[in-house]
């Protein structure tokens, strides 16, 4: 791999998944990579963890910064990335060793600025729940992979997170995460699949989704879940026009 990816992971409250998730990353058959490491306040140990990466393995870079939500973290690592291609994983999260080589081989032969994989869920103790995954290769526009986004017939197709996939740094030239809200994977990618030329996606699991239970979509509070609601419907009517404005073109 001759150019470098940009590993993005936002880090708070991880202090038993993290080490689990920077070492899949760094175990990765590559060097060409940066590994950025943002501390969005954590109260736990989990940002000095960080700095002992840091300060072991040149490769890992690590910011630390008031707690402003994942949006926020994703985009302090997008505006700090030196690298070609931008991956994001969820520091509760781990994936395959090769995961990020097969994507590179895919984005290079297809010539393409965004590639997919599939995912397991598991649970916390790497049990596979449910695996989702396309079964050939399929290659789309940006426009016909928007439709898909909202009329794929099964879970195979994952259009709506951020992690699982690897894009071409200029992708977000002029876009960053929504802050202050939930779902701001969902509410960003149509934009980014409206960006790309094409979009690649390959039959392959390569990433590890794991069911932690103190995750931000597993609050139970009711002032969260109310807020889960009006950030989705929210999302639900921005996306629309988005795709009505396609549709009459």
């Amino acid at each position: 791999m001759s150019k470098m990816i940009s590993f993005i992971i936002p880090v708070y409250k991880v202090e038993k998944y993290i080490n689990e998730c920077v070492d899949s990353i760094l175990n990765q058959l590559t060097d060409a990579c940066e590994v950025i490491l943002v501390d969005d306040g954590s109260p736990d140990r989990s940002g000095v963890i960080c700095d002992g990466y840091a300060d072991r393995d040149s490769r890992v870079k690590v910011v630390h910064q008031k707690n402003g939500g994942l949006a926020a973290a994703r985009n302090t690592g997008l505006d700090c990335a030196r690298g070609e291609y931008i991956a994001f994983v969820d520091s509760d999260d781990y994936i395959l060793e090769d995961m990020f080589e097969r994507l590179y081989i895919a984005l290079t032969c297809f010539n393409t600025m965004y590639v997919t994989c599939g995912f397991n869920a598991v649970d916390p103790d790497g049990k596979i729940l449910d695996a989702h995954a396309v079964d050939e290769v399929q290659k789309y526009t940006g426009e016909e992979a928007l439709y898909r986004h909202y009329f794929h017939p099964n879970g195979a197709e994952n259009y709506v997170t951020a992690w699982g996939k690897l894009y071409s740094k200029t992708l977000f030239s002029e876009l960053r995460f929504k802050r202050g809200i939930c779902f701001e994977d969902i509410q960003m990618m149509p934009y980014l699949l409206l960006r790309a030329k094409d979009v690649v996606l390959i039959p392959y699991v390569g990433y590890n989704y794991v069911q932690n239970n103190g995750s931000i979509m597993n609050i139970q509070e009711k002032a969260h879940q109310e807020a889960l609601y009006k950030n989705a419907f929210e999302i639900w009517t921005e996306h629309l026009e988005l795709y009505e404005n396609c549709a009459r073109r």
